[in-house]
């Protein structure tokens, strides 16, 4: 039998890489906090939004967080407890599944869930001004000691250049700079959700080109209505719709503090109307009744399915790139932090 070679060179440490994370979401944030706990030194996160309090931004960026018990276990297993300030309600241990036909279910979890304010807003919204999840899971990260740059990526070129790295370019627009700057990496983690880039990557020849995931519109709106008329009409339980309208196959209403938020995804796009003909159903009127004008809405694009490629290999065999969250092998419901991992 020949001889078994080993084909790294025992003189390179992994750690020393340089690693570019696109995207400073969950997804991105959490890949790096596992990174530094792995021991790697130079982790950079490049995300244009801010994660301090005084700089957040003046709309509303996504209010439908929902974090499940496994998920918050998972994060006190990495010493990350989520806190007080970023919750907005700690949810019962039962969910009620609420079917066609006025048939319900009620469905047990040893846990509750929490939720959240995703995003790194809020503000101008009416009640207490909740931290966002995305904002302190970032923080998080920088703590750890990765760096964050509150840069703009505007192209990935996954050649390798004389000194084995690929490149990417940002633009310092919070400066006013538009001038580009061009940094090697070793790695480039895309946590960049579901659209960002995907014509602004160069890759190598005989590279196959990463997939982009299949999505679909959503529609979300948040109703403020008080902590007291919360619990009395939700009683802090999770509410689920299935096809509870020719076009919508899920909705799904959530306890929020001094909110509600109301989450529709239907077959193929869906748009405000269609969030209001779900309103004006019976079980939901059964349920909350005449709700005052929304506080906030938007249109969050989910996936419906994955991509197939999410990783470019180089002729070595190294990874240039690698998607992760939105960008990459995830589940159709949000769960960036799982895909993380």
């Amino acid at each position: 039998m020949p001889e078994k070679r080993n084909l790294r060179s025992p003189e390179i440490d992994i750690h020393d890489k340089e690693i570019a994370i696109v995207g400073g979401g969950p997804a991105g944030a959490f890949a790096a906090i596992l990174l530094k706990e792995k021991g790697f030194k130079h982790v950079t996160i490049y995300e244009p939004r801010s994660s301090t309090r005084e700089k957040r931004v003046v709309q509303c960026t996504g209010c439908a967080g929902i974090i499940q018990p496994e998920v918050v276990e998972l994060l006190k297993r990495h010493g990350l407890t989520i806190p007080e300030n970023v919750i907005q309600a700690r949810l019962t241990n039962q969910s009620q599944i609420h079917l066609p036909g006025n048939r319900n279910l009620t469905i047990r979890q040893e846990k509750g869930a929490v939720t959240v304010y995703r995003g790194f807003s809020p503000i101008n919204q009416p009640g207490p001004k909740t931290e966002g999840f995305d904002a302190w899971l970032l923080r998080e990260a920088i703590d750890r000691g990765a760096v964050h740059r509150e840069v703009e990526v505007s192209e990935i070129d996954l050649h390798r250049d004389s000194q084995k790295k690929v490149t990417i370019t940002i633009v310092d627009k919070k400066n006013g700079k538009e001038e580009p700057e061009k940094i090697g990496a070793d790695i480039v983690i895309g946590a960049y959700g579901h659209g960002a880039l995907k014509d602004r990557i160069t890759y190598p020849d005989q590279a196959v080109r990463l997939d982009q995931p299949t999505v679909s519109q959503s529609a979300v709106k948040e109703f403020f209505i008080g902590q007291e008329a919360v619990g009395k009409l939700l009683n802090n339980n999770m509410h689920f719709f299935g096809n509870p309208t020719e076009k919508i196959w899920f909705a799904m209403i959530a306890p929020k503090g001094n909110f509600v938020t109301v989450s529709i995804m239907g077959r193929g796009d869906v748009d405000e109307k269609d969030m209001d003909e779900f309103l004006k159903s019976k079980p939901v009127e059964d349920l909350l009744g005449d709700l005052p004008d929304h506080s906030c809405k938007c249109f969050p694009f989910f996936t419906t399915e994955s991509p197939r490629n999410y990783m470019i290999v180089d002729e070595d065999g190294d990874i240039s790139e690698v998607n992760i969250g939105d960008a990459g092998p995830t589940r159709p419901m949000k769960n960036g932090i799982g895909a993380a991992i």
